[in-house]
């Protein structure tokens, strides 16, 4: 599979977050080195247009490549590539995403894995996960959770919102930073919201309980269209 170079991505939309890959001159640089993992880039834009590209290598560990999606690496979404690059940390008066940071010089991908018989044109939607078990399947990952919404409370670690969702397998789900005011008409009715789920379920026991790291999407689902009665608080 021929390498490519990953272009420098667009700086110029007002609001938008530096990218990754236009470097600062006070840039401090790692030495060069290959690395192997899966090629991930966030359904969903957040604060400021950010809309991560990232290198997740197999112990969880994740690299972010680029604050936008780049079309020319639509080809490698989801799919297992190998990168050369050098870790960075941005410079100080570079606004940035705290974590850790791949100048890509070329990527490929991983040998034995398929290319796409048609790439995708954009970034793929995350599955839907109506049980515990497809949470499970996706810790650390993007999903689309869809539950009923239990309640929505204000939030001891935080100045916003939690809420709590119920799947239809007994499964709770809780969601910081809400906005109460948001999701508060919605009680009692089923939801999808789209987010992360942590590596680990928050509280153990049958079913666990998972939780997501916020919500970049939050939308009203008829349960008639989600083919499921809406679960109520268990007994």
């Amino acid at each position: 599979m021929e390498e490519i170079t990953l272009p420098p991505v667009d700086e110029g939309a007002e609001d938008s977050v530096t990218s990754a890959v236009d470097l600062d001159v006070d840039s401090a640089y790692g030495e060069a080195l290959e690395l192997e993992g899966r090629y991930e880039v966030d359904p969903v834009a957040g604060g400021k247009r950010f809309q991560g590209v990232w290198l997740v290598l197999d112990d969880g560990t994740r690299h972010l490549l680029a604050y936008r999606p780049v079309p020319e690496g639509f080809q490698f979404i989801d799919k297992r590539v190998r990168v050369r690059g050098r870790p960075y940390l941005p410079g100080s008066d570079v606004q940035h995403i705290e974590t850790m940071h791949l100048a890509v010089d070329a990527i490929e991908l991983a040998p034995g894995e398929a290319p796409y018989r048609s790439p995708p044109i954009g970034p793929l939607p995350p599955p839907a996960a109506h049980t515990g078990a497809a949470l499970a399947a996706r810790e650390g990952r993007w999903v689309q959770v869809v539950g009923a919404l239990q309640s929505v409370e204000d939030d001891p670690d935080g100045y916003l919102g939690v809420a709590r969702l119920r799947l239809v397998d007994g499964t709770q789900v809780y969601v910081r930073n809400v906005l109460k005011g948001e999701w508060s008409p919605y009680l009692g009715q089923w939801v999808t919201v789209t987010s992360q789920v942590r590596p680990e379920p928050v509280v153990g026991g049958e079913p666990p309980a998972y939780e997501l790291f916020g919500a970049r999407q939050f939308d009203a689902r008829d349960p008639g269209r989600a083919g499921l009665e809406c679960p109520g608080e268990q007994a």
